[in-house]
């Protein structure tokens, strides 16, 4: 059998609410000449998830492993080492895809020199749906623009920071041995993203809706995330990990300003902390990193948005304290 152009790799965790909609919308739309594999990861669901997926087990194509829970990344990681596919992408079990997703992006996935496919999507809370777009046609990239442009923050305005609007070609991945990070769960696209747009040069857009995004409420975006400050300093340390893998020399001006950049993030995930002091030591343990404490002398003010500036400043004049009172008492209300 001829193998596959598309591996589409999909991880489930205790998502049956969701699970049908998603494979029913890739199911229904399979081309019928195996040109796509399916691959399921079942990540240890404890839920009726597994009891879905085996109604699909009687489609050509179709590949299901059952591992122990381990997260989205160590899922998605097993579905690349499995993976037959010239070219390969992830759907995320609680959203779906458009009707003409196949249709769209499988005659692009015929030109030998496609490195990458970004495409637009919508975002959809069960009622109305928003269509998010993204850049119209060809990005050239510079040296170092794939980490680059991530860091400070422009790709995830114009190709924006998912993978799973975007198609990979396998052999770029296999060949780097670029993996999502398991020891971390905070912006795994982008590390991912960042290291394959390393190795590359060209970027194909296609400003057409091909995903639905789905926002449920009852998401880990939507959580407090205990491990926040921990896993935004992994989520710094691994960027510098591929920097040097890749070559880049990442200046530390723009690391300093990715560090400000999550200031308010964290202050705000550690308000829904249900203990104040806990939430608090987080906070300060997150401004004493020695990263931060030994180089914030190196911040160029000027250079800096004014985002970072605020941000700089409020920690300069020791506020975060307050910034972190004000939320945590207007949040334990609710």
């Amino acid at each position: 059998m001829k193998s596959p152009i598309l591996s589409i790799i999909i991880p489930v965790y205790n998502l049956e609410k969701y699970l049908k909609k998603c494979l029913d919308s890739i199911f229904f739309h399979l081309p019928d000449d195996n040109s796509v594999e399916i691959i399921v990861i079942n990540d240890g669901s404890t839920d009726d998830s597994e009891k879905i997926i085996e109604k699909y087990l009687k489609f050509d194509n179709f590949k299901y492993f059952s591992i122990k829970n381990g997260g989205v990344s160590r899922a998605r990681n097993v579905g690349i080492s499995n993976s037959s596919g010239e070219f390969l992408t992830f759907v995320d079990a609680d959203d779906f895809i458009a009707d003409n997703y196949f249709s769209t992006i499988l005659p692009l996935l015929e030109d030998p020199l496609l490195e990458i496919l970004c495409f637009g999507y919508y975002e959809y809370d069960g009622v109305c749906k928003k269509k998010i777009s993204i850049s119209d046609g060809p990005i050239i990239q510079k040296t170092n623009d794939g980490i680059m442009n991530y860091i400070t923050f422009k790709y995830q305005k114009t190709i924006k920071p998912f993978v799973w609007n975007k198609i990979y070609r396998a052999k770029v991945i296999k060949d780097n041995k670029i993996l999502f990070s398991e020891r971390k769960y905070l912006g795994e696209d982008i590390l991912f993203n960042s290291e394959y747009l390393q190795n590359v040069t060209n970027i194909s857009c296609v400003n057409a809706p091909l995903y639905y995004y789905f926002q449920r409420h009852d998401s880990v975006t939507h959580k407090y995330k205990e491990n926040y400050p921990q896993d935004t300093i992994n989520y710094l340390l691994t960027f510098i990990e591929i920097s040097k893998r890749t070559g880049c020399t990442i200046p530390i001006q723009n690391l300093l300003e990715f560090y400000l950049s999550r200031w308010f993030g964290l202050i705000y995930n550690e308000s829904f902390s249900q203990n104040y002091r806990k939430g608090w030591t987080n906070v300060k343990r997150y401004l004493n990193y020695d990263f931060f404490t030994n180089n914030k002398k190196f911040i160029k003010f000027k250079s800096l948005n004014n985002k970072n500036r605020v941000y700089y400043l409020f920690i300069n004049l020791h506020l975060s304290s307050l910034v972190f009172g004000i939320l945590f008492k207007k949040n334990s209300k609710h």
